[in-house]
């Protein structure tokens, strides 16, 4: 499985939606359900890449993983969440066929593609740039000691 689409449902009656490898699968029951339920459930396990209020995502080897929820509402009025495993490196591939997924399930995600992976981009650069200084804040201290 390459693809893992794990969403709750409009009703609480209903079982939750899986979408596998593009697949929607209708048995939730199904081995194949159960093995992409438990690959879903391992994810906290997984180190969180990034998180904001409304998203998170987090990465295990080739794999990410993206947690949130639509702009769809169940019947008592909650978001719809969602969990989307995929093996890829990329952001935007990731967030391109959650969208696709999605749709086959008539679900729309709440955020837009540019302006999330703007905000991955520079949330990793303050991060860096965060580092770079208490690198050099702490190289200035040893080479000061170093001297005095």
């Amino acid at each position: 499985m390459k693809r893992i689409l794990f969403s709750q449902n409009e009703s609480a009656i209903k079982d939750d939606h899986f979408v596998i490898d593009g697949v929607v699968e209708l048995n939730n029951g199904s081995l194949i359900s159960q093995k992409a339920f438990q690959q879903v459930n391992d994810v906290q396990n997984w180190k969180i890449d990034y998180k904001n209020s409304n998203l998170e995502i987090r990465k295990k080897g080739r794999f990410l993983s993206i947690k949130s929820h639509y702009k769809n509402k169940d019947e008592e009025d909650r978001y719809i969440y969602y969990i989307y495993n995929m093996e890829t490196s990329n952001y935007k591939t990731l967030i391109n066929y959650l969208k696709e997924d999605s749709i086959k399930i008539n679900k729309e995600v709440a955020f837009e593609t540019e302006k999330l992976i703007q905000e991955i981009k520079r949330s990793k650069s303050l991060t860096g740039l965060f580092l770079g200084i208490i690198a050099t804040i702490l190289i200035s201290y040893v080479l000061w000691k170093t001297i005095e």
